[in-house]
């Protein structure tokens, strides 16, 4: 099992919010569903568009971090008795949860861990051929973000992919506009009962006053759609947590970098390569607001290019293929 490290953070802010943002989970536990696009097996169809080969997915070895109560695993535990299957979360209330709907399910191939990535040592669970974060990289601190990329580059098997999703901008512009209204409207709230509540009518507000066609009528729509028009722990988390970074794709293109990665056929820097910036350029009109991204270890045979044809890879744009450096 994983044991917490000896490593200490200089500055006591980090303890204090992860702290806040454990409370937070243990009082409101997230809503645990399961994502078909982070699943091992579209993962590994993903993969095979950009010529890497990846393990057997019945008796794969998979880790998910930031797994809540489960709900992203368990499917998968249950449909593949064969795979060794491993999640770790921030708070011990959803990992109890999971743990109890694991073992009244008789899922004896995954297992649920409580825990900080950023202080917990995970080398002792081993190489893992499928690494899972969804909705975990823009919603945690920077300390965070830097162990999950880590993460990845540890405990990657030699042809394993990883998966992470994160908010982009500029789509997150528009968003953020909402978000900051209802931060502010619920900034005095006690309970988180009173904070949604609070948000709740900021944004119905909102809906009265913006003008029918403009942008912030889009935007509100486009929020009633999703956080607004989901339960309240997706409101609470997604959109009221206190860390909540967007960032550019060329952004992420050179964290990968500095994490030993790169984009296959593209280069790390948005000066480097045009493509990063047209391709952003056309989320400036897309509103994209969410993106995810992919990695797999180099392997004999990879290839930069995709070996499917250009209509099929344009409709799985938005999973980008990553290859990861040894070392």
């Amino acid at each position: 099992m994983a044991q917490p490290t000896d490593q200490t953070h200089a500055s006591g802010d980090f303890d204090d919010a992860i702290d806040r943002l454990r409370a937070d989970y243990d009082t409101t536990p997230y809503t645990s569903n399961s994502f078909p696009q982070s699943a091992p097996g579209h993962l590994a169809a993903i993969a095979h568009l950009f010529g890497l080969e990846t393990p057997e997915v019945s008796t794969a070895r998979v880790l998910e971090i930031g797994c809540a109560a489960g709900g992203n695993l368990i499917p998968f535990a249950a449909a593949h008795p064969q795979a060794h299957v491993v999640g770790i979360d921030l708070s011990q209330v959803q990992v109890d949860q999971g743990s109890t709907r694991a073992q009244a399910l008789g899922l004896n191939n995954l297992q649920l861990l409580a825990g900080d990535i950023a202080r917990t040592d995970l080398e002792a669970l081993g190489q893992f051929d499928f690494i899972i974060a969804h909705g975990v990289f823009s919603w945690v601190p920077a300390e965070v973000q830097e162990a999950l990329l880590s993460t990845f580059r540890r405990l990657l098997a030699p042809e394993g992919v990883a998966y992470m999703s994160y908010n982009v901008y500029p789509g997150w512009k528009a968003k953020e506009i909402v978000r900051d209204a209802m931060l502010l409207a619920s900034g005095d709230s006690v309970t988180p009962e009173e904070k949604v509540r609070e948000a709740r009518r900021m944004a119905d507000f909102l809906e009265e006053v913006a003008p029918v066609d403009g942008v912030l009528a889009r935007v509100l729509a486009m929020s009633r759609a999703h956080a607004l028009g989901f339960g309240d722990s997706y409101l609470l988390h997604d959109e009221l947590e206190a860390f909540n970074a967007p960032c550019y794709f060329y952004e992420i293109a050179g964290t990968c970098e500095r994490a030993r990665s790169r984009l296959p056929g593209r280069g790390p820097s948005r000066d480097d390569d045009p493509r990063q910036l047209r391709s952003q350029g056309c989320r400036v009109f897309g509103r994209q607001v969410w993106r995810r991204a992919g990695a797999g270890r180099a392997v004999p045979g990879f290839c930069a290019q995709p070996r499917v044809p250009r209509i099929a890879v344009d409709s799985c744009r938005a999973r980008t293929a990553y290859q990861i450096q040894p070392g």
